[in-house]
């Protein structure tokens, strides 16, 4: 047998892929030579390198010279030229849909974190499908919302609901339980108490009266919004408040997922009808299914009068004087529930606002990399590593034309994804997004 050499446009006939979002088990050893490799365990690129990945998983990254790739082999070079970099991960989202989920994995967004909604069936079922690469889309992780019940929204009213719902929650397969607004305090307390005993990591919102000091101390290991910095529903985040909260971040090593050009688009939204349709259009464009760009609409941000700049203003000075703190992030959209934020698109602008509160391109490229990675293996038992180009970490990596050490953007054009090793050129994944 002789090593396959193929070009990255010509992979889908290499690997036999099929535009039907179906993948089939990568036993072939794929290896990625001469390749510019992004590593996200360091500030630093790799200089000529080959990565070889089998059984979905990375098992060799070494200079090509010293690197022996396996007879048998499919091989596909970078020329030298191209950059190999970990695929990322978008930490706050909301679908079970599997156009959205193509969308997020056809974008290189290769992780997500649901963090409510999804039916217990997804939960229990459908989505090992996705994380075993029976299906394309990304590794989805699962958190189960748990919240006052109100208008016609179901909730947790007593104590014993909120036992016998983490218990089942973990029973059937969820990651983390996300506690959300007006849980009352037994009720709370309840949930938190029951979840340690369960081994499950609770994540969510301040939920109001409970307030963050309470939340943190009671095992909240990470906060969903910047706006949950807040000290009340409609206030501001003043500079003695954010002081105190980066001591009690640091005591006791709490995670902010900011999701700052989520608010970015609330407020783009706030009171204007027009961004409201530009936003719908480019959903359209984007192949986003018509009932979730509809339900924009219903967010009713357009029909609301004043500002909310201010508030944007202040969760954005809170995030930075959060990050230079050195507490840890991660990037998330809180798509595609909200005006503009495309799957697999939106994780971009979130990259982009996190180099304006003054991070590096690394540093915010590890908000959706290595961080997420890091978050999940410390807080999920058993989860395969992610987010670096690393041997043993799932191969999930994405084939860009330029460093993005130096400029962000080209994760927004990668001429290919690999998923579980298996490589999907542009053309397909274009394919792919329009449902073919």
């Amino acid at each position: 047998m002789r090593t396959t050499v193929v070009r990255i446009a010509a992979l889908a006939c290499a690997l036999g892929v099929s535009h039907a979002h179906r993948l089939v088990a990568q036993t072939t050893v794929t290896a990625f030579v001469h390749f510019n490799v992004v590593p996200m365990t360091s500030d630093t690129v790799l200089r000529d390198y080959t990565v070889l990945a089998a059984d979905g998983k990375i098992t060799v990254v070494g200079p090509t010279k010293t690197v022996r790739v396996p007879r048998g082999a499919v091989r596909v070079d970078g020329g030298g030229r191209q950059f190999l970099t970990p695929a990322l991960a978008d930490m706050h989202t909301h679908t079970a849909n599997p156009r959205e989920l193509a969308l997020f994995a056809s974008h290189g967004v290769l992780t997500i974190l649901n963090l409510g909604w999804s039916p217990d069936a997804f939960v229990a079922m459908e989505r090992r499908r996705y994380n075993s690469g029976e299906l394309f889309g990304p590794t989805v992780f699962e958190a189960r919302r748990m919240n006052w019940p109100y208008g016609r929204t179901p909730g947790i009213a007593t104590v014993a609901q909120g036992r016998d719902t983490v218990r089942y929650a973990k029973q059937i397969g969820y990651d983390f339980i996300k506690v959300y607004s007006f849980l009352t305090d037994s009720v709370f307390d309840a949930i938190m108490q029951e979840a340690t005993a369960q081994g499950i990591t609770v994540v969510g919102h301040q939920t109001n009266g409970i307030g963050l000091e309470r939340a943190f101390r009671s095992g909240l290991k990470m906060v969903v919004h910047a706006e949950e910095l807040r000290p009340s529903f409609t206030g501001l985040i003043t500079s003695e408040r954010a002081d105190s909260l980066v001591r009690l971040f640091q005591e006791l090593g709490v995670w902010l997922t900011p999701t700052l050009s989520t608010f970015q688009a609330i407020t783009n939204t706030w009171g204007n009808p027009a961004r409201l349709e530009q936003y719908m259009a480019e959903g359209i464009a984007a192949h986003i299914p018509a009932p979730t760009v509809e339900a924009w609409r219903r967010n009713n941000y357009h029909t609301q009068s004043g500002s909310v700049a201010d508030r944007l203003a202040s969760y954005t000075e809170a995030t930075r004087r959060l990050h230079r703190a050195g507490v840890p992030m991660l990037a998330g959209t809180d798509g595609p529930g909200v005006p503009g934020m495309i799957p697999g698109v939106a994780i971009h602008d979130e990259l982009q606002v996190m180099q304006a509160i003054g991070m590096t391109p690394y540093e915010a490229f590890a908000t959706s990399t290595s961080n997420a990675g890091r978050f999940i293996t410390t807080f999920v038992p058993g989860a395969t590593p992610f987010g670096t180009v690393s041997v043993g970490a799932r191969a999930d990596l994405l084939i860009v034309a330029a460093n993005p050490l130096e400029n962000l953007t080209t994760l927004r054009t990668p001429a290919a994804v690999v998923r579980f090793g298996r490589v999907y050129s542009a053309p397909q994944l274009d394919s792919i997004r329009v449902g073919k």
